[in-house]
């Protein structure tokens, strides 16, 4: 009964970070000019995205020549593309700290450590995935690729933002 409820829990805290994830990137294209009705989150597929209007059909980032073409054309600058592409970075890890602050002030140290574990084992997971294919495709292929593609050293110091306070809080919990 306790590796169900393990295997539950995780299961639903990996479904969650991923809805906040896209949410994150629908708001951010919300924010910065896509309009509500040319975005679509979708969350159950494989993988999970945003969908953006291209003519009559959606197009998920998997399609990349008319997925790129349709963000270029809602958001027209690189700084608006790179900001929709960190929204759902951003808003994960967010919401993974205060979901983790939260929980170590109600006294449960051990879920906000698995949480924030998770958070950390997906994202780290997700970079090496992402390097690897655009290192294979030769163009952009998740979030982390897109944002190098865009620019370089911001986006280097932006996994460090995003990645350091989530291994400092798991290590001072674990201490």
């Amino acid at each position: 009964m306790e590796f169900l409820a393990t295997f539950l829990f995780y299961a639903v805290c990996i479904f969650v970070l991923i809805a906040v994830h896209e949410s994150g990137h629908y708001l951010a294209g919300l924010a910065l000019g896509i309009p509500a009705h040319q975005m679509q989150i979708r969350l159950f597929t494989f993988p999970q995205h945003v969908a953006l209007r291209y003519g009559d059909r959606w197009v998920s980032p998997t399609d990349y020549d008319p997925y790129a073409e349709t963000v270029w054309k809602h958001l027209t600058t690189t700084r608006r593309v790179y900001l929709f592409v960190a929204g759902g970075l951003l808003l994960e890890t967010v919401f993974t700290i205060i979901v983790a602050v939260s929980l170590v002030q109600l006294g449960w140290t051990g879920l906000a450590l698995a949480v924030l574990s998770l958070s950390l084992v997906m994202d780290a997971s997700y970079l090496l995935v992402d390097m690897v294919m655009a290192l294979r495709t030769g163009h952009a292929w998740g979030d982390f690729s897109g944002m190098w593609f865009l620019t370089k050293l911001p986006t280097a110091l932006l996994v460090l933002v995003l990645l350091a306070p989530r291994a400092a809080l798991v290590l001072w919990l674990m201490a």
